[in-house]
């Protein structure tokens, strides 16, 4: 059940981002959201995404998978996401916004364009993607988003990511804590996990 009494649809769909490298977290999120007997929306904006869906929906052949090509950072592209999950999935429930792209370029060599990129794949992409989820899961009553910032969000970068990277996954934070300030009183909790190198 949610905050709002409402309970969990038994068809439920989670969305996932960042699904494209076969040995990134995105994959591992979706596989084990399939495990707990979630429909799974699969996006990247790397085509092998379509594969993994495919590879999805035999693995798990009594579940909908879906694999969707789609850049986070580009309203169009989302829009066009999420009209296809919602005309091919059961309600969304879930959304993990894993997609992130890292910058090893420190301060004094960074240009506008480079730390802008950062941003909008990290920061706005995130933001699009609660956006969007979070009018579906209103209409439900119910829903759980998980933001994946990075442990440079607190370290300010490292031996490769530097200063815009920390600065984008500062900002998935706040998205964090703003959307459970917001969402609440819908019945949705949004949370973060500020994960740190992870050995693949």
């Amino acid at each position: 059940m949610s905050e709002t009494g409402n309970p969990f649809p038994s068809e439920r769909t989670a969305v996932v981002t960042g699904c494209g490298a076969p040995s990134g977290i995105g994959r591992q999120v979706a596989r084990r959201l399939a495990q707990s007997g979630y429909n799974v929306a699969a996006l990247d904006l790397n085509p092998a995404v379509e594969g993994f869906g495919q590879e999805l929906a035999a693995e798990f052949p009594t579940l909908a998978m879906r694999g969707i090509v789609c850049d986070i950072a580009d309203q169009a592209s989302v829009n066009a996401a999420w009209a296809r999950i919602d005309a091919e999935l059961p309600p969304v429930t879930g959304l993990a916004n894993v997609a992130g792209i890292a910058c090893p370029t420190p301060l004094l060599e960074m240009t506008v364009e480079e730390f802008d990129k950062v941003m909008a794949v990290n920061a706005r992409g995130t933001m699009l993607m609660m956006q969007s989820g979070a009018r579906r899961m209103i209409e439900t009553g119910v829903g759980r988003m998980v933001n994946f910032s990075s442990i440079t969000a607190y370290d300010g970068g490292g031996t490769f990511s530097k200063i815009a990277y920390a600065a984008a996954k500062s900002a998935v934070i706040g998205l964090a804590r703003g959307g459970a300030r917001e969402l609440g009183q819908y019945g949705i909790t949004v949370n973060c996990i500020c994960p740190g190198p992870i050995d693949t």
